[in-house]
């Protein structure tokens, strides 16, 4: 029975447009800390992560006329 509470409660978390978007931020501040780390460029590491930060505050709408809007 607690099996199935658990699944659904996680698919109703993936349901949720704000946990899937934290997510798809976590996988690009992780790419771009591996990128840096494996290239031993970690003075790279803070412009990337605030350019990541900046586009994920700044985008917030998932249509192309609300992008345009934003970046407007």
């Amino acid at each position: 029975m607690s099996s199935k509470s658990f699944s659904h409660s996680l698919r109703r978390l993936w349901a949720r447009d704000k946990f899937s978007y934290s997510v798809r931020v976590f996988i690009a501040l992780t790419g771009s800390m591996a990128f840096c780390w494996y290239h031993d460029e970690m003075s790279l590491l803070i412009p990337l992560f605030l350019g990541i930060i900046a586009s994920a505050l700044s985008e917030t709408d998932d249509s192309w006329q609300g992008r345009l809007n934003a970046l407007l």
